[in-house]
This record gives C-alpha cells, sequence and structure tokens, in this order.
C-alpha cells in the first residue's frame, strides 16, 4: 500500500479534528463579532474529510485490484 495515501487521509482526518475546536480555542483572541461564537470552520470539515477518504479508498481499490490480478495469473499454482 502506497504510504502517502494513508499519510494523507490521516492528516486529513487531523485536520477536520482540530477545525472543529479550533474556533472555541481561539475565542478569545478574536475581535468581535468573532469572538462571541461566530468564528467556526466547521464547514471546511466535510470537505477535509471527504478528500482524505476518497484517496485512502482509491488505494484499497488498486490494491484490490492488484491481488486479484496476482491471483488470476497464479492459476492455483
Amino acid at each position: 500500500m502506497d504510504p502517502i495515501s494513508a499519510i494523507h487521509h490521516n492528516d486529513c482526518m487531523y485536520i477536520a479534528h482540530h477545525l472543529l475546536t479550533l474556533g472555541h480555542q481561539f475565542r478569545r483572541g478574536l475581535p468581535p463579532p468573532l469572538n462571541r461564537g461566530a468564528a467556526t470552520f466547521v464547514d471546511l470539515v466535510p470537505r477535509l474529510r471527504r478528500q482524505g477518504t476518497e484517496v485512502f479508498v482509491g488505494q484499497v481499490i488498486r490494491q484490490r485490484d492488484l491481488v486479484l490480478e496476482c491471483l488470476n495469473t497464479a492459476e492455483g499454482k
């Protein structure tokens, strides 16, 4: 399996997780009206999760196809 796709997936999930809490974590340092809870980054979370998942699933499908190809060419040997 391509390690880059796994790293990309993990990075996307990590960043998406932190985007959920980023607005709350730095709320005190933001100017009004953003410091009243108006600043969030949750709208970016689905896009990031989808991107990480698509890359990972694509790699899994490529690996499955490679294994099936190897099994088909082995012809029971």
